[in-house]
């Protein structure tokens, strides 16, 4: 049964039951029984197109008999059919066709877990002028416990909402700790009002203050129920055709030549749509990454878009302006902000004059940083950064750019205002004035984390040392990205005497973030360059004591040692002594083998009583690290008491690579043992020995078999690339791949049949390995065949 046929089925039994509890109803005419079974099949089957889901939830509502409504509440109680439960919904609100009973599956469907469903279901329950539907809208968005994003979609329900009792709610908003829903309460005031105050929420409080206590026909007389529902239909229109529109005016350029794009960007930007003249600006925006200039008649339309009717398009040219750096773009861009009067078009003004970074514009950034709104004084601070940041500035330019910053900045208070002061404090910082120095400081406590980033990067900037005590106490700064820069600062500013303070940030149970801790240890290290022994000493005795600091403490040995002359041996080989030890406990045995060998030279040079000991750990970190020359040096030393002390490390490794099955190195360290110690070892040490090594070649030959046995395969095989690589090990193992090959080759001439792919695969790899190996032919009967392979393996005394 396909789907759709279920579908039927389905909606034929639900009518059918339907039926039966309206028997108590008015009977429906064959007419409406059938309008009802149509409309509701539109709203059911999955593949109808939302269009036409909307459209039957439209007639469903606008029929009177009570059946109708009852299947309209049905699907709104329906979470197993979402696209039906946001049809309904969008219809409400579009019809302002509202009943009772739709309240309570509206709200769950707003409330609960689906995103897709809780717009739809906010502007349908806005479309109710029962005052228990704005109570619950206002309980929750007033209810900071309430889904953020349930909130945000309410608050833009709202807007539609022609009671003063939603105006208050709105107004109460503007407190909320939440930067988005304090931005979604102004948005929504500004179209429910249509007053642009936009997002100055002092101007909204002082306007309700004067005028809440009027009634509502004076302050909302112009507006009425019928152009909300209006609004809210012409708004999902219109985004649904600029998505269009940008998308097909894309995919045109895309497919468009080469040689043709730049006329037809020409055309878009003469176009009367603003979607489409604000498509040509952000295509031609991606066209000016390629480096190429743009052609005059293009660049003209660029210009001329400057003083465009759409605000959109205004703010992309200029920041297009400034990417394609013409010329000419900073007196455009310059002359435009004296009559430019939209705030998002001035910020970006603003941030193309900052990206072409032309001192000429000076006066005009310092007085946008005392006279413009918050969000676009803190884009002229970030283009005078910029600026400031592209060579020197004359005392009269930094004059007066640091009171325009000092003075912005001590009136910006308040939670709303972290980005402005954050802009502030990293202009003035980049003008590197120390007067400011005490003003840097005292923002090192601002509650906003940005703020406080921006004052440490602006004391660095200063390069006074004594700065280093105010930055310190950050090191254990709740954010992160204060910590690390506050930990970079004290480097930098050489605070040495906050060594300690940035040493602990190193440690894991102290710091968390592992990038945080490796800053903090490169800044102990850069500290530690002046550092004399005794500080030196000290620090090592503390990381000692740390498991986590195996690395660091390797590090600080280093760094001692270098600082040692090199003719002072009595002073660097103790030195040089721990870093073995510490190079060896760290698992770093053949850097450990290296320290070491220097440290016993010297003190057997000097005759120290220690060099025994050290010669000892000198053949534990070879032996560790799979020196065969430990062997050597074994054998070398005629110390009774040391040999034999040797000899137990020794027979601890073989152990030990028996342990880990490494019968490659214990083969070669038993082999080399026995050649070079037989003459030493007690019978019984060199029985075990010989043992040891009988059992390493018996498991090396049995791996080798087996390793064999799984490449011949692959060396026979369709892969070239997997051939290759299997050849490759094959040669890698040279004269012990011989017997497992042969052992191949004798496997497949006694099978059921010889495999003459394999074979001749493993006779090629044969002359490569044993040339010496001859006398097989390829053309001879199997048995003879068979008894030249017998003979090689004879003579390889396999």
């Amino acid at each position: 049964m396909s789907r759709l046929q279920h579908g039927h089925l389905v909606l034929t039994a639900v009518v059918v039951l339907s039926g039966v509890s309206a028997c108590a109803q008015t009977a429906l005419t064959p007419a409406e029984r059938a309008e009802l079974e149509m409309l509701s099949r539109q709203l059911a089957e999955p593949d109808r197109a939302a269009k036409t889901k909307r459209e039957a939830a439209l007639l469903l509502l606008s029929r009177t008999y009570p059946q109708a409504a009852a299947k309209v509440e049905q699907f709104l109680k329906d979470d197993s059919n979402r696209p039906a439960q946001i049809a309904v919904a969008e219809a409400i609100a579009e019809s302002g066709q509202t009943r009772q009973e739709f309240v309570k599956p509206l709200l769950a469907m707003l409330t609960g877990p689906e995103p897709s469903v809780r717009t739809p279901a906010a502007n349908a329950l806005a479309a109710f002028k029962d005052p228990g539907v704005l109570d619950e809208f206002v309980k929750l968005v007033a209810d900071r416990r309430t889904d953020p994003a349930a909130r945000l979609v309410i608050i833009a329900a709202m807007q539609r909402i022609l009671d003063k009792k939603a105006v208050d709610a709105l107004i109460g908003l503007l407190d909320d700790p939440e930067e988005a829903i304090r931005n979604a309460a102004c948005d929504s005031l500004a179209k429910l009002t249509s007053i642009p105050f936009g997002r100055d929420r002092g101007r909204w409080k002082s306007w309700w203050s004067a005028n809440k206590q009027k009634p509502r026909s004076v302050w909302l007389a112009d507006l009425a129920d019928s152009l909300a529902r209006a609004n809210l239909q012409l708004d999902r229109e219109n985004a649904a055709l600029r998505r269009r529109l940008a998308s097909a005016m894309n995919d045109l350029y895309a497919a468009t030549p080469p040689a043709g794009r730049d006329a037809l960007l020409i055309e878009m930007f003469k176009d009367p749509l603003a979607e489409v003249r604000l498509a040509a600006a952000r295509l031609t925006q991606q066209r000016a990454t390629n480096s190429q200039p743009l052609p005059e008649p293009l660049r003209a339309q660029v210009q001329a878009r400057l003083t465009d009717p759409s605000p959109a398009v205004r703010r992309e040219i200029a920041l297009l302006l400034a990417n394609v750096a013409d010329a000419p773009a900073v007196r455009l861009l310059a002359d435009r902000l004296k009559d430019e009067n939209t705030p998002d078009v001035r910020e970006a003004i603003y941030q193309g004059l900052g990206l072409l970074r032309d001192p000429k514009v000076w006066a005009q950034l310092v007085e946008g940083i005392l006279k413009e709104e918050q969000r676009v004084a803190a884009a002229a601070a970030a283009a005078l950064a910029r600026v400031a940041e592209k060579g020197p500035v004359d005392d009269d330019s930094r004059s007066s750019a640091v009171s325009a910053l000092k003075k912005r900045y001590e009136a910006a208070e308040g939670g709303d205002s972290a980005d402005l002061r954050e802009a502030l404090l990293t202009a003035m910082g980049q003008l590197k004035e120390k007067r400011l120095a005490d003003l840097f400081e005292k923002a090192l406590k601002d509650p906003a984390a940005t703020v406080r980033l921006s004052a440490i990067k602006a004391l660095q900037s200063l390069a006074q040392g004594k700065s280093a005590a105010a930055v310190a106490p950050l090191t254990s700064d709740p954010d992160r990205s204060v910590r690390l820069a506050a930990i970079t600062a004290v480097g930098a500013l050489g605070g040495a005497e906050h060594l300690e303070t940035v040493l602990a940030r190193t440690d894991a149970h102290v710091e968390p973030d592992a990038a945080v801790r490796q800053q903090a240890w490169s800044v102990v290290m850069g500290l530690l360059e002046k550092a004399d022994a005794k500080k030196l000493r000290l620090l090592a005795d503390q990381l000692a004591g740390r498991q986590d600091a195996k690395d660091y403490l390797i590090q600080l040995f280093k760094l001692w040692a270098s600082k040692i002359p090199a003719d002072d041996v009595a002073e660097w080989a103790p030195v040089r002594l721990q870093l073995g030890e510490v190079l060896l406990a760290a698992d770093r045995p053949a850097e450990a083998a290296a320290e070491l060998a220097a440290v016993h030279a010297a003190m057997l040079k000097a005759g120290s009583s220690d060099a025994p000991r050290v010669w000892i750990k000198w053949v534990e970190a070879m032996l560790a690290a799979d020196d065969l020359s430990a062997a050597t040096r074994i054998a070398e030393n005629t110390h009774e008491k040391q040999f034999a002390a040797a000899v137990e490390i020794l027979a601890n490794r073989v152990e030990a690579l028996r342990a880990k099955k490494d019968w490659d190195g214990l083969v070669r360290l038993a082999g080399a043992a026995s050649r070079q110690l037989r003459d030493r070892l007690s019978d019984s040490r060199r029985q075990w020995l010989q043992q040891a090594l009988a059992e390493g070649l018996e498991q090396q030959r049995l791996a080798d078999r087996q390793h064999v046995a799984a490449l011949v395969p692959r060396l026979a095989g369709a892969d070239e690339t997997a051939r290759t690589a299997a050849e490759k090990e094959l040669v890698a193992m040279n004269s012990r791949a011989l017997a497992p090959l042969l052992g191949e080759l004798r496997k497949t001439l006694t099978g059921e049949g010889p495999d003459g792919i394999v074979e001749r695969a493993i006779l090629k790899l044969l002359a490569k390995l044993a040339p010496q190996l001859t006398g097989y032919a390829l053309n001879a009967p199997a048995a003879d065949r068979l008894a030249v392979v017998d003979g090689w393996l004879k003579k390889l005394g396999s």
